[in-house]
């Protein structure tokens, strides 16, 4: 397996990158993969407080120097998998700092540096705005658009879009239902572990569903990686 330094990137909030860094961790801590996450904006860690006590986790303000000097060895010392969960407007710190420190920090580490950009219908416009400004920021980057199912199909604004000349792929991410949300994210902050280990019965099937689910996306994504 690859070691990789995952950027889940979107310049704004409820676009689906934390859900989507959670199932990231989950997939890989099935794996027995050694994994780690970031979180980027420190106001509103919620997954990094959510699994704090299962993976290494750094929440740090990447808009500030000392927080790219605290990142370096972090991923040094996480040599399997990290994940970036990315805060609204980090696409700023990206053009001042990340631009730069990140490939600088993937290659020290050893690992390959992959864009994973959350895109559905609601968030079509802005998102291929903020991934086309990543591309140009990083363009020796591969860029995956991570598809939400439960939007339905991307539109006009995609199907007309440059980014389609040169994303890596296209991957869908599959629809997690408002229970297993709720005990992820919204409600009582579980750990997909946790919910499967603590859960009633609903509960439970939502969460070994949608791990199974999760798991294909993954090797799709593997897949493309190059």
């Amino acid at each position: 397996m690859k070691s990789v330094l995952y950027y889940i990137g979107g310049e704004k909030g409820g676009v689906g990158k934390s859900l989507l860094s959670a199932a990231i961790v989950d997939y890989y801590r099935c794996l027995n993969t050694m994994v780690a996450l970031v979180e980027t904006d420190e106001s509103n860690a919620d997954i990094g407080k959510t699994l704090k006590d299962e993976v290494p986790v750094l929440a740090v303000d990447t808009r500030t120097e000392q927080a790219w000097e605290k990142l370096l060895p972090f991923v040094e010392q996480n040599p399997g998998v990290v994940i970036i969960n990315s805060g609204a407007r980090d696409l700023t710190a990206i053009g001042k700092y990340g631009v730069d420190f990140l490939p600088a920090i993937a290659q020290a580490a050893t690992m390959r540096l992959v864009c994973l950009w959350p895109l559905n219908a609601k968030n079509e416009q802005d998102g291929l705005q903020g991934v086309t400004r990543f591309h140009r920021l990083l363009p020796e980057t591969p860029v995956i658009i991570m598809q939400g199912e439960w939007e339905g199909p991307l539109g006009d604004d995609w199907q007309g879009s440059k980014a389609k000349g040169w994303v890596t792929g296209v991957v869908q991410v599959p629809i997690a239902n408002d229970m297993l949300i709720k005990a992820i994210k919204n409600g009582r902050r579980l750990s997909m572990q946790s919910v499967i280990d603590k859960g009633n019965v609903l509960e439970k099937a939502s969460a070994s569903g949608w791990r199974t689910r999760v798991a294909t996306m993954m090797e799709q994504v593997e897949a493309l990686i190059p």
